[in-house]
């Protein structure tokens, strides 16, 4: 294989990877419309912290409870369950580069 062949087959592979991704990935962030509670488990239990009224946070996934989806977040390092009260998610394409990670569990 030429170093041509190879530099070929790795902008190709590189450019197949970005359209898999802007394809399938996007950059969620929840906005809390009130106080909500965040806990450590998807079925409610120990609450690890809280988020205020507007406060926007990055979502890293999101964990399928059959009857509902519960967005997951990092907090402090943490993987932090938003499982009730109100909020919003925004969503952007993957190549929006305003930060935040991006996530492939979120309907």
């Amino acid at each position: 294989m030429t170093l041509t062949n190879i530099v070929l087959a790795t902008v190709l592979s590189a450019t197949t990877s970005l359209l898999l991704l802007s394809a399938v990935g996007q950059r969620i962030s929840l906005v809390a419309e009130e106080e909500l509670s965040v806990y450590a488990k998807p079925s409610n239990g120990e609450v690890i912290n809280k988020l205020q009224k507007e406060e926007e946070i990055p979502v890293i996934g999101c964990a399928d409870l059959k009857h509902y989806i519960v967005p997951i977040i990092n907090i402090d390092g943490r993987a932090g369950y938003i499982v009730e009260g109100q909020f919003h998610l925004k969503k952007r394409k993957a190549w929006d580069l305003g930060g935040g990670p991006i996530s492939f569990s979120c309907p």
